[in-house]
């Protein structure tokens, strides 16, 4: 049987020191795949292992095998969302200094006011492993929908887009510029800062608005993927979610009112009391892109479940 409850908390251990399973890997000398295996409860590391992982993580081992407050609000084995928040918050101060400008922290603190009673900052951290997985494979993941528009996802890895307006920043002495009459920090021109490094230009300007204007602040996340990765994508997300949201496969036919040359597979990640559709494993149906958003408005559609 699998110990989902020490894979999520080794899995928020090793995210809160800002490790992906490939360096923590690194660090123990033993496979990126052995450290998948631990995270996904699929086995454990051995007693002398365990040891040389404590010391990496600086706890003690018996810390490593504490995983008392590791649930959900809604009682489902999580990661620890105390972690993730904190490893959020540091990422922001890694990024802008330790005295941020004020807008950057008023951002981070409305969305974590938002995000309190949720789970969203699980999900975030959920995407965030399938967005290091589908690097690990060259190849990427499309997200749909407001993930892009939350500053929290992009601190906590899930997004690549950084939604604060259009701005410049220091990597080293952390000074910042803001250009309020540029839309896409992307477009900014090449600058130096007056320590002489480069400066970072980013800032896609999404207010969080666009986040909540959803009928909920989390009803669900729409993402393309590679179809080659599809199985491994869909259980890793599985891995983090369970029990209380699903995860549906679709294989959109090539083609097919896509615009795309080929085909390409989607995952929707939604609550389970929405659940739509909640395909088994071994099953990925094939459909079009237009049944595919049938089936999602229509809960009462035919479908294959796995409970």
């Amino acid at each position: 049987m699998r110990d989902y409850e020490f894979g999520n908390h080794l899995a928020a251990l090793r995210q809160e020191c800002g490790y992906s399973q490939y360096q923590l890997a690194n660090l123990l000398h033993v496979s990126d795949k052995a450290v998948s295996k631990w995270e996904t409860g699929v086995a454990k590391p051995r007693m002398k292992t365990c040891q040389k992982l404590a010391d990496v993580l600086g706890i003690d081992v018996s810390d490593l095998f504490s995983t008392s407050g590791l649930t959900s609000s809604t009682g489902g084995s999580k990661m620890n969302k105390g972690l993730l928040w904190k490893k959020a918050e540091n990422k922001l101060y890694e990024v802008y200094g330790d005295e941020p400008d004020l807008s950057i922290i008023n951002r981070f603190r409305m969305e974590k006011n938002a995000f309190r009673d949720t789970d969203t900052i699980v999900i975030f951290a959920a995407l965030a492993c399938l967005r290091d997985f589908t690097e690990q494979h060259h190849t990427v993941i499309n997200l749909r929908g407001s993930v892009n528009a939350s500053f929290t996802a992009w601190l906590i890895g899930a997004s690549a887009f950084n939604p604060l307006p259009a701005h410049s920043y220091c990597p080293a002495c952390h000074k910042i510029h803001f250009f309020p009459d540029v839309a896409d920090g992307w477009d900014l021109q090449p600058s130096i800062c007056d320590c002489g490094h480069i400066m970072v230009r980013d800032g896609h300007n999404i207010p969080f608005e666009v986040y909540q204007s959803k009928k909920a602040l989390f009803s669900g996340v729409e993402c393309n993927i590679s179809p080659a990765i599809i199985h491994d994508a869909w259980k890793i997300i599985l891995e983090y979610v369970q029990p209380d949201y699903s995860c549906t496969r679709y294989l959109i036919k090539q083609g097919e009112e896509t615009g795309f040359p080929g085909e390409f597979s989607k995952l929707f990640l939604h609550p389970r009391k929405d659940d739509p559709i909640y395909c088994s494993i071994d099953e990925v149906p094939e459909v079009s892109h237009s049944a595919m958003l049938r089936a999602i408005k229509n809960p009462n559609v035919p479908s294959i479940r796995n409970h």
